[in-house]
């Protein structure tokens, strides 16, 4: 049956190709069901469903697969329904990005387009399918599959309505989450548990990863935006030429005031890149693209963080991070050393092995929850307590830094480790005395952040007064606790986890090195310090860090920007939604913007902007996602409400259209002629 509709679907696209359609972007499907009445009526609230944009998903409606989870998400073939419709959805994107790339990588000739969006997960999809300029002048970069897309059918952190733009059953009333997808991941969910009106939520009822790529992926059909398989890099003689003038630069290029620089600049194009990308003969591609409107980049906050140069050797890294030969069944061996994204979206990475994750966070609890999931033979999961300070500022010269007294002991205690001498007892000793003092600290001022939390929360009408400055308090507060005890403090989603689960092993301590047993096990022998300086030896078949992301890194959103410097806050009201390169013609959105929030020029609203952000993370968003800033609930409607801010100044520097003047302006000009062609 399956069988039978997707030969259908293919054979409706094959048509749909021959006559291509001359609108790019459809209505958002109606909802699943009405609104629950108003107080005191008998008649259902009026639903007026998601406030669609001009012009956004004009055509084709929801894909047949994707309607019929919709119509019905309680099937008992649920998660094999939503990958199916995945598969299809995605294959769609694939052919039109194909056809782009081909043409891009065989015409000779540069790019030129009015949007571009480089980044092809949740935020870049939002962004080109809310983006006021048409499909065919908006071009997607993507600089690989949306990771959400290869994590199975993992809990992610929210439910389906903490991600939705409006309250439930009620879109009138907007609040954060993912604005501007043509089907709301909600739509798609299989209710797993009947709601509890005492709880915000049930971590047996949050969305699957599954069910967001789905949404993910159908927007992206919907929007009409071809998004090509692209990496921006920096072109050679760019590269050649900072090299030469000692500046950095990066992808990423404004227009040169002067004219001379830029004479070879398509008119009206503010913005250019240079991508690497693959021709249809397999061979690598150096492409130009340039923008006459907008180059965003929505690219998150980076990939995942790597092990520093003091954790672990580069051969050794190089060697770990390396899959495995092929097998007879064209298989290979998942690399010892992973990192969160490439573990996640590696299905069977940690099947019948032996696993340790590193890292405290949220993440870091998925991972380990993964590993288990995936049947490995045992799950052990550390996390780095709170520590002292390694360096502080030089008195004697403020911009420069001096390593204190736990650095020094650290950094010795690290060079025995990496040498494969003994750690001195004198040195784990000292160790042990700074930890001890900093952690005394802590619990001092937890004492302390708890007293003012009940002196205020005492008085009912001065805890509303002062809302935000409590949820700053308890901020504060948890986040000591979790230097404390980093498996202890976690969002809800995470508490079976961290609290119930005692098959996960949790061990506190921080990794001082990584590499290959040097004793020739095959395994890979991790070496840790605790908090009162025991040092602890692992032999594990697979090590996974989980210590957040790098926006340094070559695809992350700081070394995209190399080079474009002053930029200005994108504002909504009262909402930042993002970044505006001064000059124009660079926006940065979402998490990306968080990460690069140091290029805002004015000290002042810098100040300004990291604090709006920080009070709605703390005070507008579900427990799930209260103090993560640069979280899907608190940024999802970054780019939707950007694109508003651009569609209304757009609006108001056209022109209008003036039909009485249009006519004037006709009669002038056949006044005009005859003189013309006397003279």
């Amino acid at each position: 049956m399956f069988e039978a509709l997707l030969e259908s679907i293919r054979a409706h696209y094959e048509e749909r190709n021959r006559t291509p359609s001359t609108t790019a972007k459809s209505t958002p499907p109606p909802p699943r069901e009405p609104a629950p009445a108003a107080e005191g009526s008998t008649k259902p609230a009026e639903d007026k469903g998601p406030s669609p944009f001009k012009g956004m998903f004009e055509g084709e409606g929801t894909h047949p697969l994707v309607q019929q989870i919709v119509d019905n998400p309680g099937a008992k073939d649920h998660e094999k329904q939503v990958e199916q419709a995945k598969e299809a959805v995605v294959a769609v994107n694939a052919a039109r990005a194909e056809k782009k790339s081909a043409e891009m990588t065989t015409d000779n000739q540069a790019t030129v387009v009015e949007a571009l969006v480089i980044g092809g997960g949740v935020q870049g999809t939002l962004d080109a399918a809310t983006h006021p300029a048409e499909a065919k002048d908006t071009l997607g970069i993507a600089m690989g599959p949306d990771p959400w897309s290869t994590y199975g059918h993992m809990r992610v952190g929210q439910t389906g309505n903490q991600l939705a733009p409006h309250q439930p059953g009620d879109p009138t009333q907007e609040k954060p989450g993912l604005k501007g997808m043509a089907v709301q991941p909600a739509a798609l969910h299989e209710p797993q548990v009947q709601p509890d009106p005492n709880k915000e939520s049930d971590p047996k009822d949050y969305l699957r990863s599954s069910e967001l790529a789905l949404a993910t992926a159908e927007t992206q059909r919907q929007s009409g935006v071809p998004f090509v398989t692209a990496q921006p890099v920096v072109d050679p003689a760019t590269a050649k030429k900072a090299e030469d003038e000692g500046k950095k630069v990066g992808p990423i290029q404004l227009r040169p005031t002067d004219e001379e620089a830029a004479k070879d600049w398509p008119p009206g194009a503010t913005a250019k890149v240079t991508v690497k990308m693959t021709d249809p003969d397999g061979k690598e591609h150096l492409e130009t693209i340039f923008t006459t409107g907008t180059m965003d980049v929505a690219v998150g906050p980076g990939p995942s963080r790597k092990l520093g140069a003091t954790q672990i050797a580069p051969n050794d890294a190089k060697q770990l991070e390396s899959w495995g030969p092929e097998r007879e069944d064209g298989t290979r061996a998942s690399p010892q050393l992973m990192y969160a994204e490439q573990f996640l979206g590696t299905p069977g990475a940690a099947e019948g092995q032996e696993v340790m994750v590193y890292g405290g966070g949220d993440t870091g609890a998925w991972c380990a929850e993964t590993a288990k999931l995936q049947g490995a033979k045992s799950s052990e999961w550390a996390a780095r307590p709170g520590k002292p300070p390694t360096e502080l500022p030089d008195p004697n010269d403020p911009k420069k830094k001096v390593r204190t007294e736990f650095g020094e002991c650290e950094e010795r205690i690290r060079k025995a480790v990496e040498s494969g001498k003994a750690v001195d007892p004198a040195d784990q000793q000292e160790y042990a005395s700074h930890m001890s003092l900093h952690r005394d600290q802590l619990q001092t001022d937890v004492h302390g952040l708890d007293d003012q939390i009940k002196a205020m929360e005492a008085d009912p009408a001065n805890a509303a007064k002062n809302a935000l400055e409590l949820a700053k308090l308890r901020e504060q507060r948890d986040k000591k606790k979790q230097e404390l005890a980093p498996h202890d403090i976690a969002k809800p989603r995470n508490e079976d986890i961290t609290k119930e689960d005692d098959s996960i092993k949790k061990t506190t301590g921080d990794v001082l090195n990584v590499k290959p047993d040097p004793d020739g096990s095959g395994k890979v022998l991790v070496t840790m310090i605790d908090v009162q300086g025991n040092i602890i030896t692992r032999k594990v078949d697979k090590f996974v860090g989980a210590i957040g992301q790098d926006a340094n890194a070559a695809t992350g959103p700081r070394k995209m920007l190399e080079g474009v410097e002053n930029m200005d806050v994108i504002w909504d009201g009262d909402i930042p939604v993002g970044l505006q390169s001064n000059p124009e013609g660079v926006r940065v959105l979402g998490s990306s913007a968080f990460a690069v929030m140091d290029k805002i020029t004015n000290v002042k609203e810098r100040a300004k902007y990291q604090a709006a952000i920080r009070q709605r993370s703390l005070t507008k968003v579900s427990a799930d996602s209260r103090g993560v800033d640069i979280g899907f609930e608190n940024m999802g409607d970054n780019p939707a409400r950007a694109n508003e801010v651009l569609a209304r100044q757009t609006s108001a520097t056209k022109p209008e259209d003036d039909k009485d003047g249009k006519e004037a302006a006709e009669e002038l000009t056949k006044e005009a002629k005859p003189a013309a062609a006397v003279g």
